[in-house]
Order: structure tokens, then sequence, then C-alpha cells
């Protein structure tokens, strides 16, 4: 369809950087993959993914988030939350780090190329949906360095913002 691969093509430049090239086949992916909630709260996250299609002028129903567009709509909350600070990140930077958090950054194009590899990024984005990632987030986009030293909420039972917030305070002293 037309529409949806002028719309494919927009969010792709919106997050392109100089090393971005080497990895079309994962954002492929994460454009097949469906993303959905399963935590109260996070609806919002892809109702943010959703939002994107508006800006873009969509009017025909490209069917759920998937999680291309969630992440982009996540890092953008993200980069309002860094505005002002000393962390002034663009948005396409901090899409990029979430990208390294799940461990898919070392999945580009010749490597995403590989058949087993698209089950592996797969499973990778599926562990992330479901929650099945280590309870200080590692596995997910927000990885806890300092987990159990004043932080010990199973990170995969709290919604995503809440996530959020805790990984900025650590790592950006917000």
């Amino acid at each position: 369809m037309e529409t949806e691969r002028k719309y494919y093509n927009y969010l792709v430049r919106s997050i392109r950087t100089p090393e971005s090239n080497k990895y079309t086949s994962l954002l492929n992916r994460l454009w097949k993959k469906e993303y959905y909630s399963i935590i109260p709260n996070d609806q919002n996250r892809e109702k943010d993914g959703l939002y994107l299609r508006q800006e873009f002028g969509i009017d025909l129903d490209l069917g759920p988030c998937r999680v291309l567009e969630m992440l982009i709509a996540l890092s953008r909350r993200i980069e309002f939350q860094l505005y002002g600070t000393d962390y002034n990140k663009s948005y396409k930077n901090l899409f990029w780090e979430l990208i390294d958090n799940l461990d898919l950054i070392r999945f580009d194009n010749v490597e995403a190329a590989k058949d087993e590899i698209y089950l592996e990024i797969d499973h990778i984005l599926t562990n992330w949906i479901e929650r099945r990632y280590s309870p200080n987030g590692s596995g997910g986009v927000f990885p806890l360095k300092k987990w159990r030293n004043g932080v010990s909420i199973d990170q995969t039972e709290v919604e995503i913002w809440y996530q959020m917030m805790l990984y900025l305070g650590e790592n950006y002293e917000i």
C-alpha cells in the first residue's frame, strides 16, 4: 500500500543518523511487529505510537500500533523530559539508545538478513512486550544498573512510564 510505504519512510527518516542505514532490515522488523500493552497505563504508550499517524496525516487504518511507532513516540517523550537539562538529546539518538538497551543494535543489515536472526529479533521483542525480562529491567528498554541500591521494584510489573522515570533518574539525574 502506497500510503503505508510513505508513512514508514517518514518514520525511518525521522530517526535517521549517519549509522542508521546499516539497520534498514531491523527497522523493517520493528515495523512489522505489533506493540500491545499488558500492564495498566501502558496503553498510553500505544496511543502515543498511533498518534504519529495523525501527525503524518493518515486517515486510513493501518491496524495496531507497531513497535517502531511506539519506540519513536517513547523516544520523543524522553526527549521532552530531558529538555532544559544538561542532557539535551534528540529523540532520534534516544531511539537508538533504546534499541541498544534492547540489545538489538548488534543486528545490522548483514546479521538481520539471516532467517534465524529474524526469529531472534522477534523473540527479543516478544520477551520485552510480554515482560519476560529481568526484574532490574535488563532485556527491556530501561535497564537499571543500581536496581537493588534504592530501587527494588520489579520492573516487569510497572508501567513503562515509571520505568522511564527511574531510568532517567539513574542515567540523566532527573
